[in-house]
């Protein structure tokens, strides 16, 4: 990618200040420490660089502790921001300003020694991943450019993300600030030479000349949130900055402050008279500008009603026409104080609509409500036709008569029939097509042909992420809550958007994939099917915790967790379904717990900190613990503890991190050790100890990571390969070596990165992998695997035939639609090299599958073996080892299979269902599907007398045999409609034989109603014993159908020592067969429905069995030797 090796200039370009840079008006009363209750400081605070981080804390409780909340009142956004930089504070308790960050970073890339470690690539998301079925939440975007000639090329500012390039219209997208610590909103291209970008920052103006490769900075070092480059005159340059206007009139080699004022952040030109520009701010009172001498001066307009925000559109179809959108302040009642119009280019306004519909607010309806002004707001015009406005804040609002009415356009209008992403923050037209293009927390989208918006935002990773959490069973896994695009989750390769929102800290259970926690606030939830669904499992009424939560899983006892909050708390059984809490501590106070550690090498002992605060138990087991206070022993007071981490081979040792310090103590808190030696001067946020080095520490700060060992004097700058970001959380992977293991890093801006640990060599790749099934029937999904070696940066497959046709996942999922052939192919790359492997005639897809419509052999799994694969979503049941099938589903009672995507065979059709079940409990369903009402439910199941019973409802038919006798029986219920279907047509088989039946007469007309159940009933008649080789068949089989797989049990699997068969599928429907060991066998050959296609007796060596009749057919080949046992396989003839 062209962003490597991009370098940061270390040189200012030479400027001009012809005016004092005046502080930006503040229009709130004048505040001291005795009126925070009345006044929302607070919220001012938050914009102070830096600011003292405990005086913001007590500013913000003591206002709220007279105050009552309510929706849009920013409390929220507080919270966020305190848990964030509380991190970020010096030694004095003040918030480490940008400034300062930013000038560490220049000084460690320009350093004479500056070489770095590390192998570090992006995990992702870089796909933003399905969330129930569709594309959501990738991350915030907050302005949108185009190129000047090229309607494919735009450029995305995506905030603490930089800035992206796209040159196929958002197919794909490439970094252009990998090495800029800075936060970027907004951008300009230079229309003679688009290599010429200027950026927007929370640092001021930067520039490039060379699209990216290297940017300078300039003499605006104060926040930029707009930037205007005059059309025909690409000299002159406007600034919007946080204290007013700066302008250039050379292209940005020098600026003029021109204009003091509040926060500006929007500018506009006339359409047809550059002269003419408009600009607006942002601010505790909202100002009009408008200037006729291109920017050299402005004038205020003051005929708007009082607000906080305004936003400007201008449109070619009407030039004249200056479009105005006002919005209140944090402190009224609503949030929509009025849209404006000018016809004379904005010399004077008119007030078209104002307060409802509240289009700046939460309500569908449009009713007054708060939004969030301050932060999101837009307005656009169809450039050829002015009556069309689009605007909004929260959500977003279409006029069809230039303003004065609207209508909402928000619910259902993307291509997936889904909403828009809440929080519009920039629209735009292309000038090249006028396409519309929106941008908002979630990401971008734009307006097709259908006037349906289809998101874009795949190719950019952007995720703000919170914190990083690795599962220890499953090496792809990783998980962690975002800014507003809710948690992204890595599932076996692929990732997932499974829960909305502003989340927070996830834990993956190291023993179990499938438990994974969250804690935000005062909730604990949990997952128990890997990350995909979450229910609260602690009381509505917990103290509120830290914004971003903190918790940690017991060392060793998986069903005890420890949750953060006000007091620290513990569950024994978190687990169960019933989940019970203790509060273990008493401390003073109401400081929030914002770490929590446990150590690996005595399991008592116990660090909590909390605000300023550290204590220690050493019996946090126990009942009830007891504390240590170790705040006294801190090397620097009244700064917070940022992180723990104990040493799991020796209690006494721990280090935490303070400010821009790390400690170790040898005596458990006692006394520290200053360690932090040659670090940056930056906050150091969270580390994690490497458990196969020797103390080998990874501390991560606002500009990399770093890692030191004991025997190193300084620390090691591990960041090689990651963008200049914020790293918000790490975890390592452990893998059988040291050379298998990895650490995961969350970021602030740019999703989850990975690297192999310190000392690792990375090799070259060996491309390989493998499908779960290389065979399948028309419209069916295949799960591709990766089976490369080495530490892989990046994958790309190849599916011919397949959606999607490329894939960047590790494991994708696709889908076949048409029959035939096809080839697959995988590239993988990584820092030392590049390989691919390609499978040619790999997936071969049939038009249709046959009768067998579900077939489970339960082999460790409820993978379907049908050409449908219907796998079975499993809920609770085990897989145990039998003596007559090998592997089988074992149920408790309490679990069940439901199949995936199956509803049954309904109506009056035909079907079979067949299945080995081994129980001593009478009243159980074997399967079931179907309404539970008369005629319409189809329960296949045991009579309270333990024989067959099949209800179709209203009505039933029963057995003679009692197979509830604790030995393994096949069982089978056959239906084939007569012309007049009732339960009369139901044939029921025990071990292969007819059964003597009891029918009730009642009519057959089965409703397909949810997925089909193994083991469950819809009476919840959970089936208790063991099942092998479940099938069912929407065609009524023959009795000597049933009597043949009554025949044939499941396979029991060889290992390699034990194996006494090898089998090879040629071609022509040709079998090739070796016997190892065996003078002589016998082999049959089955088709799925049980049909013998084939017996034969065959000899020690080779042999070929000949089936030339049944190409392109999955079947069942069956060895048998007395002394042996017997093999079971089944294969596709090709």
């Amino acid at each position: 990618m062209r962003n490597k090796g991009r370098l940061l200039a270390g040189c200012i370009i030479s400027t001009i200040i012809t005016s004092v840079i005046i502080v930006r008006l503040n229009h709130s009363p004048n505040i001291d420490g005795s009126e925070y209750s009345e006044y929302p400081v607070w919220i001012e605070m938050m914009d102070q660089p830096d600011v003292n981080m405990l005086e913001a804390r007590n500013a913000f409780d003591t206002y709220w502790s007279g105050h009552e909340h309510y929706q849009g009142d920013r409390h929220k956004q507080f919270e966020r921001w305190y848990a964030i930089n509380s991190k970020r504070i010096d030694e004095n308790g003040h918030l480490i300003p940008a400034k300062a960050v930013s000038s560490a970073y220049r000084n460690m890339m320009s350093a004479a020694n500056a070489e770095m470690e590390g192998h570090w690539y992006c995990y992702g998301p870089v796909n933003v991943g399905p969330r129930n079925g569709t594309k959501r939440d990738g991350g915030r975007v907050k302005d949108i450019q185009f190129h000047p000639v090229d309607p494919q090329t735009l450029y995305v500012s995506c905030f603490k993300s930089g800035l992206f390039k796209t040159m196929d219209g958002g197919a794909s997208w490439e970094p252009l600030c990998d090495n800029i610590p800075e936060q970027v909103y907004v951008s300009a291209i230079k229309p003679s030479d688009p290599n010429t970008i200027l950026i927007g920052t929370d640092m001021g103006v930067y520039i490039t000349n060379d699209g990216g490769d290297t940017w300078n900075t300039t003499s605006i070092t104060t926040e930029v949130k707009a930037l205007l480059i005059q059309p025909g005159n690409e000299n002159v340059i406007i600034a919007g900055a946080g204290n007013g206007i700066y302008r250039s009139s050379n292209g940005g080699e020098s600026w003029s402050f021109v204009l003091s004022s509040n926060n500006v952040e929007d500018l506009k030109s006339h359409p047809t008279n550059p002269d003419i520009l408009f600009a607006a701010t942002n601010g505790p009172t909202s100002q009009f500008y408008r200037s006729s001498d291109g920017g050299a001066s402005w004038t205020e307009n003051t005929s708007f009603g009082k607000g906080c925000f305004m936003k400007i559109a201008v449109t070619s179809a009407a030039p004249d026409h200056v479009f105005v959108l006002n919005a209140r302040d944090h402190l009224g009642d609503d949030s929509f104080e009025g849209f404006y119009k000018s016809t004379n280019a904005g010399v004077s306004f008119t007030k078209l609509s104002g307060t409802t519909p509240c289009i700046t607010g939460y309500k569908d309806d449009g009713a007054i409500s708060r939004g969030q002004p301050n932060y999101n707001l837009f307005v656009v015009v169809d450039p050829a036709d002015a009556s069309k406005v689009w605007a909004g804040g929260v959500k977003s609002w279409k006029s069809e008569d230039g303003g004065s009415s609207w209508t909402q356009f928000f619910n259902g209008v993307t291509t997936d029939g889904d909403n828009l992403h809440l929080d519009q923050l920039n629209w735009a037209y292309s000038p090249h097509n006028n396409a519309l293009y929106a941008a908002n927390d979630g990401g971008i989208y734009y307006l097709n042909d259908a006037n349906q918006f289809q998101m874009i935002t795949d190719g950019l990773p952007i995720a703000e992420v919170y914190e990083c959490t690795q599962s220890q069973t499953r090496k792809t896994n990783v998980a962690g809550g975002t800014m507003h695009c809710g948690v992204k989750l890595n599932n076996n390769g692929v990732w997932y958007t499974p829960w909305g929102g502003d989340e927070a800290t996830c834990i993956i259970d190291p023993t179990d994939v499938q438990y994974v926690y969250h804690l935000k606030y005062e909730k604990v939830s949990r997952s128990t099917n890997g990350g995909f669904n979450f229910s609260r499992i602690n009381a509505a009424n917990t103290d509120r915790g830290e914004y971003t939560g903190t918790g940690v899983l017991h060392k060793s006892d998986v069903n005890t967790l420890f949750a953060g909050f006000t007091q620290l708390q513990r569950s024994n059984n978190v687990r169960a379904a019933s989940v019970n809490w203790n509060t273990i501590s008493s401390f003073a106070g109401t400081s929030k717990i914002q770490k929590v550690e446990q150590s690996g090498a005595n399991e008592d002992v116990f660090y909590v900190a909390r605000g300023t605060e550290l204590y220690r138990s050493d019996n946090i087991n126990a009942a009830t613990p007891s504390y240590t206070n170790l705040t006294g022993n801190l090397p620097l007071s009244g700064v917070s503890v940022n992180d723990i981490a104990a040493l799991s081979t020796d209690e006494n040792v721990v280090f935490i991190l303070q400010g821009s310090k790390v400690y170790r103590s040898s005596n458990k808190g006692a006394s520290w050790t200053d360690l932090t030696s040659n670090l940056p001067a930056v906050a150091l946020l969270e580390m994690t100890i490497d458990q196969t080095a020797n103390e080998g520490i990874y501390v991560e700060t606002d500009i990399g990571v770093f890692y030191k060992e004991s025997g190193m004097s300084d620390w090691i700058n591990f960041s090689n390969g990651l963008p200049a970001v914020r790293v918000s959380g790490m975890d390592i992977y452990y893998g059988d070596t040291r050379d298998e293991s990895l650490i995961t890093v969350s970021t602030d801006g740019r999703g989850f990165w990975r690297s192999p640990l310190h000392g690792v060599a990375v090799e070259a790749p060996v491309a390989n992998f493998e499908a779960n099934y290389v065979n399948a029937v028309v419209g069916s999904t295949i799960q591709f695997s990766d089976l490369s070696t080495q530490h892989l940066q990046s994958y790309l497959w190849q599916f011919e035939g397949g959606s999607p046709a490329t894939s960047l996942d590790i494991n994708p999922l696709v889908r076949y639609d048409a029959p035939g052939t096809y080839e697959v192919s995988l590239t993988v790359t990584n820092s030392a090299g590049t390989d691919t492997k390609t499978f040619t005639n790999y997936i071969t897809v049939a038009s249709e599958g046959g009768d067998l419509q579900v077939h489970y052999q339960f082999d460790g799994d409820a993978q379907d073996a049908s050409l449908y694969h219907r796998d079975g979503l499993n809920a609770g049941v085990d897989f145990i080892a039998d003596s007559k099938h090998g592997e089988v589903a074992d149920f408790d009672g309490s679990a069940q299979i439901a199949v995936s995507g199956y509803s049954g065979e309904e109506g009056t059709n035909a079907r079979s269902i067949s299945a080995w079940i081994k129980t001593s409990t009478n009243s159980k369903a074997i399967a079931a599907w179907g309404k539970a009402a008369t005629s319409t439910k189809w329960a296949f199941r045991l009579e309270t007398t333990g024989v067959l019973r099949l209800e179709p409802g209203g009505g039933n038919i029963i057995g003679s045999t009692n197979v509830a006798d604790g030995q393994w029986h096949h069982v089978a219920c056959v239906f084939d409609d007569d012309c007049s279907p009732t339960v009369d047509d139901v044939k029921l088989f025990v071990d292969g034989i007819e059964e003597v039946t009891y029918p009730s007469s009642v009519a057959i007309n089965t409703v397909a109603q949810g997925d089909v159940t193994i083991g469950n009933d819809q009476m919840g008649r959970r089936f208790v014993g063991q099942m092998a080789d479940v099938r069912i068949y929407s065609s009524a089989l023959s009795s000597g159908d049933i009597t043949q797989l009554a025949a044939t049990s499941t396979a029991i699997k060889q290992s390699a020592a034990e194996q006494w068969v090898k089998l090879h599928v040629l071609g022509g429907g040709h079998i090739q067969l070796e016997l190892l060991g065996s003078k002589s066998a016998q082999v049959s050959v089955y088709s799925l429905a049980g049909k013998m296609l084939k017996k034969e007796i065959i000899q020690e060596g080779v042999s070929t069995i000949s089936l030339s009749s049944r190409q392109k057919e999955l079947v069942v080949v069956q060895v048998l030797d007395s002394t042996k046992g017997e093999f079971v396989k089944k294969i596709f003839l090709e």
